[in-house]
């Protein structure tokens, strides 16, 4: 197992930083999911980290080495890093076994231990009785299989991995999250995992880094990263969440209570190392869809109940997403699929002050 440390890592190409001051460590063992909009770094990020790209400032540490820095980058080859890419980048031309032994006949390991790491690494990626086959007779999550089997098999200090699922259809996609998380937890392996999937990110991480602009907006759990976003971006960018600009009109130890744009009286509490700002501050207020109450008859609350008009609903399967007026906002609720209330149904609608999560506007 292996410690990666990044230290202030800059890359830029002409004006744009890819990476701007980027600094981050990862444990032995952790497995952390770089997660951001398109253009925000992150894979930039992990090629600087496996070796592809050098950086125009800061360090790349690997247990106690530098592997990188603006002076000197150790090969690719030489760093024990392996890369799973979104291509699958397997041979056409060599079996699955081949595909997989390739890089430790390389380093002219024996024939009877280059087989028995095959075998394990085929039976831990669920590929055991295709060794035979060649890509072209594989589905895609199968050569994304023999493109994971590939770099585990050289047991690697750090196991890189840009979108790798991204290729694959919906279903096979959320198999092959699992699969990958169970795989990462009987290694123990290092683990960095680029991809925009927000909820690909939660399934697969022990946490997850937001990106954007180059930069870090936030690392956490992914509770902490849905539950308690640290600015608009990420608030906007990991799930679903109802943003209202509004202004604080009251303020105790506990609570805020905010008056919205459009009029709704909002009362929020205040959270773990958060601090309220002043009467008369502009604030923004997020609150996630399925965090909102709402009912055909009145709800018995004292703070935050609100008389409302269903403007729009659509069924998602397992539950319906709703559009619901209240005062001149219009708020999106999701409730579970057997809440089912017509459109320009009134409704009452309660917003725990609890789950009402104070940004900085």
């Amino acid at each position: 197992m292996a410690k990666v440390r990044i230290k202030n890592l800059t890359k830029k190409f002409g004006e744009v930083r890819a990476a701007d001051n980027f600094s981050l460590d990862i444990d032995e063992g952790e497995f952390v999911a770089l997660v951001g909009p398109s253009g925000c770094g992150k894979t930039t990020t992990l090629r600087c980290i496996a070796g592809f790209i050098d950086p125009d400032d800061g360090e790349i540490i690997l247990n106690d080495r530098v592997i990188s820095s603006k002076k000197f980058v150790l090969p690719p080859e030489q760093r024990n890093m392996a890369m799973v890419f979104q291509s699958y980048a397997v041979w056409p031309h060599k079996t699955v076994y081949k595909n997989i032994s390739f890089g430790l006949e390389l380093r002219k390991l024996p024939k009877s231990e280059v087989r028995d790491r095959v075998m394990r690494s085929l039976e831990l990626t669920k590929l055991k009785g295709l060794e035979n086959r060649y890509p072209n007779e594989l589905s895609g999550g199968q050569q994304q299989r023999v493109a994971l089997a590939r770099g585990l098999v050289v047991e690697p200090d750090v196991l890189l991995l840009d979108e790798p699922l991204s290729n694959l259809d919906a279903i096979l996609r959320e198999e092959m999250r699992f699969d990958l998380r169970e795989i990462q937890q009987k290694l123990k392996i290092t683990s960095i995992y680029v991809t925009h999937d927000q909820t690909e990110a939660m399934v697969i991480a022990d946490r997850i880094v937001v990106m954007n602009q180059g930069r870090i907006d936030q690392i956490g759990s992914a509770e902490d990263i849905y539950h308690s976003s640290k600015s608009r971006f990420v608030a906007s960018f990991v799930g679903t969440t109802n943003l209202l600009k509004g202004m604080v009109q009251r303020k105790d130890e506990s609570f805020v209570e905010v008056r919205t744009e459009k009029g709704m009286v909002l009362r929020v509490k205040k959270g773990e190392g958060n601090e309220f700002p002043d009467i008369d501050s502009d604030v923004l207020i997020s609150v996630r869809p399925e965090s909102i109450e709402i009912e055909p008859s009145r709800i018995e609350k004292a703070h935050n109940l609100y008389k409302g008009k269903v403007v729009q609903k659509t069924f998602l399967g397992s539950f319906y997403d709703y559009r619901i007026k209240v005062e001149k906002e219009v708020l999106r609720v999701q409730t579970s699929s057997h809440k089912h209330l017509e459109v320009d149904a009134e409704v009452w609608m309660y917003i725990d002050p609890g789950l009402c999560n104070y940004l900085k506007a």
